[in-house]
């Protein structure tokens, strides 16, 4: 009984229930419910050891800690960021901490951090044997069959990088949380390298800066005991041996470990660049992008600036390197492309800038990490439409885990066919150029009625299509990182060229729905004291159609009525049996994860309801049928 008893207080705890003004459940209209963003309600610690197995069915973020530890304020911070946004990326976030016996200090500890995420208290000893851990500062991350994916020792991120960021690239690389470091190539900006010294052989010492200056430089960062980096610095080698690249390019390698295991790698290994032992990390530090995983590789210009990053090593990566290192040399550059079957879009760009820009700006570049944030990254119904070559010889396949992450998201190859066909540079031949029905019939392959929202191929096509991104080359690095983050958000969600007309003018035609919508937190949230505090700007998460013809501050238009889940409501009026494409939107046989999810999630962000569950809240709104 005791064991299912604190099995029922961990998932409680792991799971709360939702509080906030619109995802909890109501039999009436609420009357005063406090603004949520402002309502910071700490879980109470329970003593318990945490159990990968108990929590199967989530992604796990896991951080177990002391606090004692001089960072563990900063992890905890991390943390509650993390929890913030936990909804909108399908995880769940976790504390374990291990001050034995110093329970109201520990509570002390995060409420002065304003950390509201659950947590146990562990045992050190026990901590540290089940979880492995080093140090006393420890990130985990667990996939939902309750097994480890990896983890991050806060003792191996040294204390002169920036450790928040280092937490970010961590999580970004499992949970793709969207997080661009500072060294990161975006939207066509290219950072500038950091600039670091090499050893000479007279014992003088040299700015790399002068590398750059002459030549492309490769940095690779390794450990000699890595099987993938000596493959990657073997390969390197070859090229720097071989006749075409002799001259025109140069490595450094950057080894982990100590100089005197650095000294014996490079004996046994002869490499004709070389091998430095980072040993005080001042050099790995100076790189946002790493945080401990080898081999990563930065590709540098001429021009001193990130070209290209690289993490792991594989066949395919080789293809890579050839095609970015003749492109910055020089040399003669006909693309390599998998001959029987899809090459993926980090190919394609180096070609196509312009384009790829362009395409990252588009819901296509992100397909897939919506169906990941559902958790539907295994479901073969759900996966289809939202990867590249699905069913497809060399196409994206689920079970295919070593190549299928190069094919994520809808890239050039879902709408212009394989690289191996329909590359003019690598066939020689000018591919066939599709007529607007072709066009047509491709789109509506995946943007079906039930997957889309109010999908109209006349409208969407055009904004789909490789035109320059306006003002792209003019913004600042900042400018291009926020267009990024900011651009997928649709002004008109429902791309309906009708006015709002107030839930009055429905209730003619749909007595029920009104009289249900009616006992809903949408109907009452007008008059709470979230709506009344709002600022202009969130209006638009308390009223209907705000700033769009005949809706908000138009009168009635008040409160989250049926037009803000099923468009304006005007052309419909005037014509009742039409639907869909520039009329209303009927979601009955919509589906909810890939259509009504994303219209709830408008109002619902982490930002404004943080604590929003769309599988919960969904069920207290929708309409039942009539008995």
């Amino acid at each position: 009984m005791r064991k299912k008893i604190v099995a029922a207080v961990l998932l409680w705890l792991v799971f709360p229930t939702a509080e906030s003004v619109y995802s909890q459940p109501f039999a009436r209209p609420p009357v005063n419910v406090p603004a949520p963003v402002k309502r910071i309600v700490p879980h109470q610690p329970v003593s318990a050891p945490f159990d990968a197995e108990r929590f199967k069915g989530k992604t796990i973020l896991l951080l177990a800690y002391s606090i004692d530890n001089p960072r563990a304020g900063e992890a905890v911070k991390f943390m509650q960021d993390m929890y913030r946004i936990r909804g909108e990326y399908n995880f769940e976030v976790l504390g374990l901490n291990i001050n034995d016996n110093r329970t109201d200090e520990v509570v002390k500890f995060n409420q002065n951090h304003n950390a509201t995420f659950p947590l146990l208290l562990e045992n050190p000893k026990v901590a540290a044997k089940s979880l492995n851990l080093a140090g006393d500062l420890s990130l985990y991350i667990f996939n939902k069959q309750g097994g480890l994916m990896s983890s991050l020792a806060a003792v191996n991120i040294p204390p002169q990088k920036n450790f928040t960021q280092a937490l970010h690239v961590f999580v970004n690389r499992s949970i793709k949380t969207g997080f661009i470091p500072a060294d990161e190539p975006v939207l066509g900006d290219r950072p500038m390298a950091p600039v670091f010294d090499l050893p000479k052989l007279d014992g003088t010492k040299m700015s790399i800066q002068e590398l750059y200056a002459m030549m492309p430089v490769v940095i690779v960062f390794m450990s000699p005991t890595c099987g993938h980096c000596r493959d990657e610095l073997a390969f390197l080698n070859s090229l720097l041996m071989g006749d075409e690249f002799k001259g025109k390019f140069f490595v450094v390698a950057v080894s982990r470990f100590n100089q005197e295991q650095t000294n014996l790698f490079i004996k046994q290994q002869r490499y004709s660049f070389p091998v430095i032992a980072d040993t005080d990390n001042s050099i790995s530090s100076l790189f946002p992008s790493f945080a401990g995983s080898v081999p990563m590789g930065f590709i540098i210009d001429r021009s001193g600036r990130i070209y290209a990053k690289h993490t792991g090593f594989s066949g395919r990566m080789m293809d890579l390197y050839f095609m970015e290192l003749r492109k910055l040399c020089g040399l003669p550059n006909k693309p390599l492309l998998n001959p029987k079957g899809y090459s993926g879009q980090d190919r394609c760009v180096i070609c196509h800038e312009k384009e790829h820009i362009q395409w990252s700006l588009t819901g296509h570049a992100d397909a897939f990490k919506s169906v990941y944030r559902k958790g539907r990254e295994d479901d073969p119904a759900c996966v289809s439409c939202h990867v590249t070559g699905w069913g497809q010889q060399g196409g994206y396949a689920i079970n295919d885990k070593m190549n299928r992450r190069f094919l994520e998201g809808v890239q050039c190859e879902s709408c212009h066919g394989p690289g191996y066909e329909a590359c003019a540079a690598f066939t020689g031949i000018k591919p066939h150029k599709k007529s607007s029905e072709e066009w047509k019939a491709l789109c509506l392959s995946c943007h079906t009625e039930k997957e889309s929202l109010n999908f109209n191929f006349a409208r969407r096509f055009p904004k789909v299509l490789h035109s320059a991104a306006s003002g792209i080359a003019s913004m600042s690095r900042e400018q291009r990182v926020k267009l990024l983050s900011e651009h997928k958000r649709k002004n008109d969600l429902f791309g309906n060229p009708a006015a709002y007309i107030g839930a009055e003018s429905c209730k003619k035609c749909h007595e029920h729905e009104y009289a249900q919508w009616s006992t809903t937190a949408h109907a009452a949230v007008a008059h709470s004291p979230a709506a009344a505090a709002a600022p202009p700007e969130k209006k638009y998460r308390f009223t209907t159609g705000s700033g769009s013809p005949g809706g908000y501050p138009a009168p009635g238009r008040e409160g989250v009525q049926c037009e803000a889940c099923h468009g304006p409501g005007e052309r419909h009026i005037q014509n009742p049996e039409k639907k869909g494409q520039d009329y209303i939107v009927g979601l009955g046989g919509s589906c909810d994860s890939c259509v009504v999810e994303q219209i709830c999630r408008t109002c619902h962000g982490p930002d404004d309801d943080p604590k929003f569950k769309f599988e919960q809240y969904i069920e207290t709104i929708r309409h039942k049928p009539q008995q």
